[in-house]
């Protein structure tokens, strides 16, 4: 059987130590697919919400219990650098992250870090349940938990109050690492019929 995002579907910790709530799917989509979305990614990003290649890989990538709260492509190419951030504060926030470059390999770089949440004061503050939370016995031990390449099709679901940041791409890479980025929730009242038209954009 292919490897579905069931698997990580339930149970998902809103309560408590969230440090280490990331999953990874590799095999949702063909070579073909990618290849067909990152063409679309790359042509026009306006108005994901109406897409019907957006659509498609969010019927692959969701849960039935998650509605998106908004939709983006991100792009990155050599030399661009980002900072640690989280994005979220409150539990029952999910980021996915879909790579769609068709073509990237290891050694372009660019890998997606997770770090414990106590790497930036933001994600302390939310800590206490975690071991990294202040007077806890592990609050000044800075680490990355977990770090993924951005294989093709390669789609990760996490907490969204995990700091995480993208690495720059290796110099000689002449690549854009594109992705389709959803954050989502199981909290929000939107109908299935209705997040294609509500989604925040």
């Amino acid at each position: 059987l292919a490897e579905t995002t069931k698997s990580y579907s339930q149970p998902r910790k809103t309560v408590g130590d969230f440090h280490k709530t990331i999953a990874v799917v590799d095999t949702l989509f063909t070579q073909e697919e990618i290849q067909k979305y990152y063409d679309n990614a790359i042509s026009n990003a306006d108005s994901l919400s109406k897409k019907t290649w957006v659509r498609e890989i969010w019927e692959k990538v969701s849960t039935d219990d998650l509605k998106p709260l908004s939709i983006d492509v991100i792009s990155h190419t050599s030399g661009q650098v980002d900072d640690i951030y989280i994005g979220g504060l409150i539990s029952d926030e999910y980021i996915i992250i879909v790579h769609l470059t068709p073509d990237m390999q290891p050694e372009d770089a660019s890998t997606i870090e997770f770090w414990t949440p106590n790497v930036i004061a933001e994600s302390k503050e939310i800590a206490q349940n975690t071991p990294f939370g202040s007077s806890n016995h592990r609050e000044h031990s800075k680490d990355i938990v977990a770090s993924y390449w951005p294989k093709p099709g390669r789609m990760i679901i996490f907490d969204a109050r995990i700091p995480h940041v993208v690495r720059a791409l290796h110099p000689t890479s002449e690549k854009t690492r594109v992705s389709l980025v959803f954050k989502a929730s199981s909290s929000t009242k939107m109908s299935d019929n209705d997040w294609i038209n509500n989604a925040v954009i």
